[in-house]
Parts: C-alpha cells; structure tokens; sequence
C-alpha cells in the first residue's frame, strides 16, 4: 500500500470567518451592510463584567491532515523540524493538525512533509 496524506485547511466551527455563500449575492441584491462583517465573540463571564474572548486560530494558518497509515512518533520528529511547521498536534493515530507559520506557504511546507515521509506524489505535486 501506497503512503498517502491528504490535506485540508482547518476552519474552526465557532470561529469560522469565511462567509456563507448568499444566494441575494449572486443575483445582484446589495444591502447598506455590506462592509459591517461580524464575527462571532466568545464571552467570558467574569465578576464585574463580561470580556471578549478574541479568536485564538486567527493568527495561525491550520491545515489537518487525513493518513492511510499510522502517524509514529518518528514521523512527528521528522514533520517537526521542517521549515514553515510552527504547531503540529496529533488528533489520531491517523489524524494531524499543522500549523503553517505565516512567512511561509502551505503548499511548500505540505511538499517538504510529503518528501520527508517518503508520500509519493504525481508531477504536478499533488498526491499520486
């Protein structure tokens, strides 16, 4: 059996800032509130008040990737000194989630990865 790895960028469920297609859109329709974008805040109750809590994946690129082969510790050691890897956490032995830093692109890093686990990929870089 073939190495493989596929990859998919991470949105978080409650933070998740890319807006829902809108049919009205699409035919024209525009409202007064276009530019008005909200995101939707965490509140922290707290003595004396309630305090935001900003969105914690905002600043970090996340992408999670899906395995056909168990993730060892070797591997992890390998991912983790590739340039661009700024998080790496293991969700299940067939489940990672990488943090790609923000000078660097996904795309070369997810290469880097592919190459140093050995995942064969077809010659437009993309997983065979």
């Amino acid at each position: 059996m073939n190495k493989k790895i596929a990859w998919e960028k991470y949105y978080h469920p409650l933070f998740n800032e890319e807006e829902p297609e809108d049919k009205f859109e699409e035919q024209g329709y525009k409202d007064g509130y276009e530019d008005d974008k909200e995101t939707p805040i965490m509140i922290n109750p707290m003595m004396g008040g309630m305090i935001p809590i900003p969105n914690p994946y905002k600043d970090f690129n996340l992408w999670t990737g899906y395995t056909n082969f168990p993730i060892t510790r070797n591997m992890l050691e390998q991912i983790s000194h590739i340039c661009g890897v700024e998080t790496l956490n293991v969700i299940t032995s067939y489940r990672l989630r990488l943090g790609v830093g923000k000078l660097f692109q996904p795309r070369d890093v997810i290469v880097s990865i592919n190459k140093a686990l050995n995942i064969l990929t077809n010659s437009s870089g993309e997983q065979a």
